[in-house]
């Protein structure tokens, strides 16, 4: 099912909702982009989170819960001013929509530990943390829809069979698959006649990852078939930075600010979503306004320096590409004159010169895809890279074994 966006489409479709739901994900509070700190900019977004909360229910039409699925925080151990960001954040919403639902689980830069402080008590508040695999299968029921919480998952976070006497799973797709199994089990057996929601973090197969400010990981391994969320009437996910599709029933809405220059002409939302009584859904970007956007200008110095075309930009987190084939004394200098927020800087000959080489473009194209050989060819591209393509025809069955010996060692190390 594809979602419509025209606004036609989804105020029709809120006639007969059931749950109507604010997604957004990949906060990292707490991160900086090359050493400045973006607290303003992330409270200038949940500013914008809260005026939609708030639009929303002057209108008739609140929402019953905002989700959130997982890198709430952009590393384990997140700054003070970052903690309280999110503590004032809970705290205001909560006292202004006191009924408002939020859904919060840990991804893969979250501690689990520090995330779950005071789960309980919050829960007792409409605010749900999940971190731990063991509650998977607790559903929240809200409007009619029941509602399930997949953190990211570590190798080893479940077994293959619950009596705990199996191997503990280490693949994302073995884990993530025997989630969901288990919580679609779960759900016909308790809630048979409700809708099921999923929130997950996890790297969906196909999606497409921004290598700056995203992990990827090296083979298909940590990459998860889009079969698993065939049980749920939506699957809202968070791991990925940009708004994308995820399969039939499943979107990232992306992170709300751009985390590197090469999303700076990426366009950032919040996904509104309604749910249907049937199971349908239909749903609404919603544009995020930066408090900073991020640019990239490509120019010779003096025109950096002096044409007006630049003047839109002087408020912008600014990576500076300069044509000059001279080298210039103090380059960030001179520029932060014109533009204080300049965070980068560099010549296109270098920078061109950094470009991806045909192998590593080679490997990122195979990393899209599903194919059960996707790790041999990872692995036969890395190889040519370091011996040359001249040495692995010379040495083809030299090759060959040690390309099964790899194999069998990535076996082992997946069983």
């Amino acid at each position: 099912m594809e979602i419509d966006f025209s606004a036609t489409a989804f105020i029709h479709k809120c006639y007969t909702v059931i749950m109507k739901f604010l997604q957004t994900s990949d906060w990292h509070l707490g991160k900086t982009f090359f050493g400045q700190s973006l607290y303003d900019d992330q409270a200038y977004f949940l500013q914008q989170v809260m005026a939609e909360l708030a639009k929303a229910e002057s209108l008739g039409s609140p929402y019953d819960a905002l989700i959130i699925p997982g890198d709430i925080y952009d590393r384990a151990v997140p700054p003070a001013e970052s903690v309280s960001q999110l503590g004032g954040f809970l705290s205001d919403t909560h006292r202004r929509f006191p009924s408002l639902h939020i859904f919060m689980l840990s991804g893969n830069h979250d501690s689990s530990e520090r995330l779950s402080f005071v789960q309980d008590i919050l829960a007792q508040e409409n605010i749900h943390l999940c971190t731990d695999a063991k509650h998977m299968t607790e559903a929240v029921i809200i409007a009619g829809v029941a509602v399930y919480q997949l953190p990211f998952l570590n190798p080893g976070s479940i077994a293959a069979d619950e009596s705990a006497q199996e191997l503990p799973l280490r693949s994302q797709q073995d884990l993530v698959s025997v989630a969901c199994e288990r919580i679609a089990a779960a759900h016909r057996q308790q809630y048979p006649k409700l809708p099921a929601l999923l929130c997950a973090h996890l790297f969906a197969a196909g999606s497409k990852a921004k290598p700056e400010s995203e992990r990827s990981y090296v083979g298909t391994a940590d990459q998860v078939g889009t079969d698993a969320f065939a049980p749920f009437a939506y699957t809202a996910l968070g791991h990925i930075h940009s708004f994308q599709q995820a399969g039939p029933h499943a979107y990232y809405s992306g992170a709300p600010l751009c985390y590197s220059f090469e999303e700076a002409k990426s366009e950032k939302y919040l996904l509104s979503v309604a749910l249907d009584k049937d199971g349908s859904y239909s749903a609404e970007k919603i544009f995020v306004k930066a408090l900073h956007r991020c640019t990239v200008i490509k120019d010779s110095m003096q025109s950096l320096l002096c044409s007006d075309a630049y003047d839109v930009y002087k408020d912008d987190y600014i990576q500076a590409i300069c044509t000059d084939t001279d080298r210039i004394e103090n380059p960030l200098l001179k520029l932060r004159s014109r533009f204080p927020r300049i965070l980068a800087f560099g010549y296109a000959e270098q920078i061109d010169g950094m470009q991806e080489n045909a192998s590593l473009a080679e490997r990122r194209a195979v990393l899209s895809t599903q194919g059960k050989d996707s790790l041999q060819q990872i692995f036969s591209s890395f190889l040519k890279d370091l011996y040359g393509a001249d040495y692995l025809k010379e040495n083809e069955e030299l090759v060959k074994d040690e390309i099964s010996l790899y194999m069998e060692y990535a076996k082992s190390c997946e069983d």
